[in-house]
């Protein structure tokens, strides 16, 4: 069975955001965009939405891709992952610094 796997890495930088990167790997190819601004990711404001997991998904989503050609880039490569594996399987993976393994990333709307 084939899995097409789309990886949002995150990496720490000096200031209060963070570099992203996408990849999306078929078991044919990898592909690789960024590397992407993300951030700040606000936690007040998130907590603040907490009662409403669309809300919270949506800031949070907001947050991540502050850069709209992340979001764009994310889309195509999202887009091309269901494409390619539309008989098999998707997995969406995080790797992230551990300043951000507290924020509920399953509630993620872009």
């Amino acid at each position: 069975m084939s899995i097409a796997t789309l990886t949002i890495e995150l990496a720490s930088r000096t200031d209060d955001r963070y570099d992203l990167r996408l990849t999306l790997r078929d078991g044919h190819t990898d592909t690789k965009r960024g590397p992407f601004a993300a951030g700040p990711f606000d936690e007040t404001a998130l907590r603040a939405q907490a009662l409403d997991p669309i809300a919270y998904g949506a800031a949070l989503g907001a947050m991540l891709f502050s850069d709209h050609a992340a979001l764009t880039a994310y889309r195509e490569l999202r887009a091309a992952a269901l494409n390619r594996a539309a008989a098999a399987a998707f997995r969406l993976q995080l790797h992230l610094p551990d300043p951000l393994h507290g924020l509920r990333w399953e509630a993620l709307v872009d």
